[in-house]
């Protein structure tokens, strides 16, 4: 709040993005669900070939939506990590008559993974339509509708409850402070650069890390 009252905008901002502000913020939280909610049943290997496609998806979309340029490198890309994910899922093997077992787990794993990759490309293609507001406002905005959404979340959560332990806690503590940087991190360069780069960028560090 102290930063959008430094720039001067209106705190929801413009109007004509306003909405688009808004889903940054409800699509922010739910990816960020969704990609603890695979990490938690599927293996790592696993998680990371669906959600470190997010690159291509952002820069096909980015093309059709925003009318970014693409060239023949990126489809060919899109058509290989669309085969990486076939076969990660296991496709083949079922389509041949082995015996893949599906457990519960592993199903509630694809989907958050897929619905996470889907989430992550909606919000950087709405950061990026919504760039002429300032990046306070569009964090401010992201952080009110992400606060009402996941108090919502957890009150859904019926097992849920807060760890015991006082590490714990503090870490947690430490990955909201760290994924508040990188959201603001993120706009700023979205503001400046082309959806593709920056989210291949940001992948290459996932992976890294």
């Amino acid at each position: 709040m102290p930063e959008v009252m430094k720039c001067g905008q209106n705190p929801f901002g413009p109007k004509d993005v306003r909405f688009l502000l808004l889903l940054r913020g409800a699509l922010g939280v739910i990816s960020l669900f969704l990609v603890y909610t695979s990490y938690r049943f599927l293996p790592l290997g696993e998680s990371f070939t669906i959600t470190s496609s997010m690159p291509i998806f952002v820069t096909f979309a980015a093309c059709i939506f925003l009318k970014e340029p693409r060239g023949i490198f990126q489809s060919v890309l899109v058509v290989l990590t669309v085969t990486g994910i076939i076969f990660t899922t296991k496709v083949p093997s079922r389509l041949m008559g082995e015996e893949v077992i599906y457990t519960t787990e592993n199903i509630y794993g694809i989907l958050a993974a897929v619905g996470a990759l889907l989430g992550r490309t909606c919000m950087m293609l709405s950061v990026r339509r919504a760039k002429r507001a300032d990046h306070s406002v569009m964090m401010f905005n992201c952080s009110w509708v992400s606060l009402l959404e996941s108090l919502v979340m957890l009150s859904m959560l019926i097992d849920f409850k807060w760890h015991s332990c006082g590490i714990q806690v503090f870490y947690i503590m430490l990955i909201g402070v760290i994924n508040y940087t990188a959201q603001a991190l993120l706009t700023l360069s979205l503001k400046c650069e082309l959806s593709g780069p920056v989210s291949t960028i940001m992948t290459a560090v996932y992976i890294v890390a």
